[in-house]
């Protein structure tokens, strides 16, 4: 006859599993540019003058190909940041209210120069382009004082 093993008291199924490994964190790394989520049709894409031909060689590739020599932390350092999607302004909360993407609790916002942004969604390494603003408009600054 086998013997069978017995149990004192039988496993709880509350207990979940969980991943014990984190993903690293890509603050060290450089970023790259994923274009798949970029926004043509809103108010802050090409479909309203705002995405000319110049725009791009002037001041979107230059940028970016500057940003890649530098790690996160840097470009952060530099300006660059998290913006909370409750402070952006109602045409962008209105984009990614229709286009499913207001799961997301914050974007972020690289400074080009003086107004000049790229908002995306940083995942990893990753930043996910979403618009182009060159009038700061997505998320306008609130001035001090007022």
């Amino acid at each position: 006859m086998a013997k069978k093993p017995k149990r004192k008291e039988n496993p709880s199924v509350k207990k979940q599993p969980y991943e014990r490994n984190h993903p690293p964190d890509s603050s060290s790394q450089g970023p790259a540019w994923k274009f798949a989520l970029f926004d043509p049709e809103g108010p802050f894409g090409d479909g309203h003058d705002k995405l000319a031909k110049s725009n791009v060689i002037d001041d979107i590739l230059p940028s970016l190909r500057n940003f890649e020599s530098m790690s996160w932390i840097e470009i952060m350092q530099a300006g660059s940041h998290s913006i909370s999607c409750d402070k952006l302004c109602k045409e962008a909360k209105d984009r990614l209210e229709a286009r499913s993407l207001d799961d997301n609790d914050e974007v972020f916002s690289l400074r080009l120069s003086g107004k000049k942004r790229i908002f995306g969604i940083r995942q990893n390494q990753y930043l996910q382009i979403l618009w182009w603003d060159p009038e700061h408009e997505v998320c306008p600054a609130q001035l001090k004082h007022t």
